[in-house]
């Protein structure tokens, strides 16, 4: 399943960009130029240069429960709905985000990192630790950081 997102170029014309196919990325002052591997012409690369960053809110995390690696979409998370549920285990209490988007908030990778295996809308990701450490992290990081992209209106 491939995972596509829209940037503003250069020229301030829309681009669709499958992000899964990004070689690799530099950044050059505001801009930033994905870079795709082959297929271009005689083996070239082809470079598309956006205005915003669009990997800095992704995070690839390894889940050990499942001998996996997951990708978060963070700047898609749709945080005025998420909420943090508890669940009792004894005397111990586990914390989990759940979250939802618009478009795919998580993938499942194959273990080359590269391929997804499964993608999905809505994600529970487990808080362990001191839970106000995670809720003071996480108000950090979707006010400064990963602000949660507006949706375009269809017309």
């Amino acid at each position: 399943m491939a995972t596509w997102k829209r940037f503003t170029d250069h020229s301030g014309s829309e681009v669709d960009v499958n992000i899964d196919q990004v070689a690799y990325i530099q950044r050059h002052g505001d801009l930033t130029n994905l870079c795709f591997a082959g297929g271009v012409g005689n083996g070239a690369m082809m470079v598309i240069s956006v205005k915003r960053r669009p990997i800095s809110c992704i995070v690839v995390v390894f889940d050990s429960k499942f001998q996996t690696y997951i990708r978060y979409y963070l700047s898609w998370f749709r945080m005025d709905s998420a909420h943090i549920s508890k669940t009792y285990s004894g005397r111990q209490i586990f914390y989990v985000l759940e979250v939802e988007g618009d478009d795919i908030v998580v993938e499942h990778l194959n273990p080359d990192k590269t391929t997804v295996a499964r993608g999905f809308r809505s994600a529970q990701i487990p808080l362990p630790g001191n839970i106000d450490q995670s809720e003071k992290a996480l108000r950090l990081i979707f006010a400064d950081y990963c602000r949660a992209d507006k949706p375009k209106p269809p017309f």
